[in-house]
């Protein structure tokens, strides 16, 4: 399982996508989750609550599938 936005003191699955990778990283943050292409996996995915950032992760989910 993998989380799509998440920050290292919000994240409970162990793996995790954030928005600050230059500071995350240290505590496993894989990237942003629009640069993270994966090809099988079980994701949860719970973006902020804004209309460009639901929207670009739709995009994103859209062009994953």
């Amino acid at each position: 399982m993998h989380e799509c936005f998440a920050s290292p003191l919000n994240q409970y699955l162990g793996s995790f996508c954030s928005a600050f990778v230059d500071t995350d990283a240290a505590f496993g943050s894989r990237g942003s989750f629009f640069d993270f292409w994966p090809v099988e996996g079980a994701f949860e995915c719970n973006p902020p609550f804004d209309t460009r950032s639901i929207g670009a992760c739709l995009q994103h989910v859209l062009a994953l599938l």
